[in-house]
């Protein structure tokens, strides 16, 4: 309308239209200064809580290894055979044939008599891990310190699972040789060739 009145002739707005355009400009005015400004409160950013690692029961458990089922029954039986024929392929086959299958079914394990040391300690760790989850272990620990359940100490249940896992070697400790024997085969060849694979990388890109 300011417009229009800047552009016409002042003879066309008589006083009768130009006072209503005044009226209506203070009211307007008027509005928006007695209109309170009402800011939006910001919604808290909700942050997702952070990752941390510690130990909680309701996680899912890892497992206890990775074979498959052929292989988690030749070793299965296989262990019953260890006492005797020790960590050997003698002990795999002897598992293999108990659990129906052929004897060259042993080549299912690529590595051989380590994979039967492996899953030894990994059912090892199983049943320790059992024995905990159960409670009788601790129990029994505290029965023969003359003690509560909640009164050991983190020494004394330390103590208790050392303790009951050298106690699970009891059935091997004839044969616990041939653990030792590859357990320093492994590392020995692995320091060994490592230095000559790094002089290998060396000689294809020298520096």
């Amino acid at each position: 309308m300011s417009y229009l009145a800047r552009t016409l002739p002042k003879r066309v707005f008589t006083p009768s239209l130009t006072q209503p355009i005044r009226q209506t400009r203070a009211l307007t005015t008027k509005t928006l200064q007695s209109t309170p400004r009402t800011r939006t409160p910001r919604s808290n950013q909700i942050h997702p809580p952070s990752h941390r690692t510690y130990h909680s029961a309701l996680h899912a458990r890892l497992p206890d290894h990775s074979y498959t089922n052929s292989q988690t029954a030749i070793l299965t039986s296989a262990l019953t055979h260890v006492p005797k024929h020790g960590f050997s392929a003698t002990a795999l086959t002897l598992g293999a044939r108990d659990a129906g299958f052929l004897d060259v079914s042993v080549q299912l394990l690529p590595r051989g008599e380590f994979d039967l040391i492996l899953f030894w300690l990994a059912s090892r760790r199983g049943l320790l891990r059992g024995k905990v989850e159960e409670g009788g272990l601790f129990r029994r620990i505290a029965a023969e310190n003359g003690k509560d359940v909640h009164e050991l100490s983190v020494e004394e249940r330390v103590r208790g699972l050392l303790l009951e896992r050298l106690r699970m070697n009891v059935e091997v400790r004839d044969v616990w040789q041939d653990v030792s024997f590859f357990f320093f085969f492994f590392f020995f060849f692995f320091f060994s060739f490592f230095p000559l694979k790094q002089i290998d990388a060396e000689e294809e890109f020298p520096c």
